[in-house]
């Protein structure tokens, strides 16, 4: 899985802008699952794979922090090191 955050963005010129907001059609391509968040580790985008591989639908994941993915299967030490790549805008596998 592959995160970022809205840091890792500073679309402040119109070019830049426009850059931002072909973002999400480029991250659809992707092999990976993918998700987007905001500053607060609110889900803003995923691309599908992401959803086939969690069977969530766009609607429920949308607003949530990707603490939805803890299933309880998993030690805590995977959580810390999703949360880890997804502040720092590496991938997580």
């Amino acid at each position: 899985m592959r995160g970022l955050n809205e840091n890792a963005f500073q679309p402040n010129s119109p070019p830049a802008l426009a850059e931002f907001e072909a973002l999400p059609a480029v991250l659809d391509q992707l092999a990976d699952s993918f998700m987007l968040t905001d500053r607060e580790g609110r889900i803003l985008h995923v691309n599908p794979q992401f959803l086939r591989n969690t069977g969530y639908t766009l609607d429920e994941v949308i607003g949530k922090t990707p603490r939805i993915l803890k299933s309880g299967a998993h030690p805590p030490e995977i959580y810390r090191e999703l949360w880890d790549n997804i502040l720092q805008g590496k991938a997580f596998r």
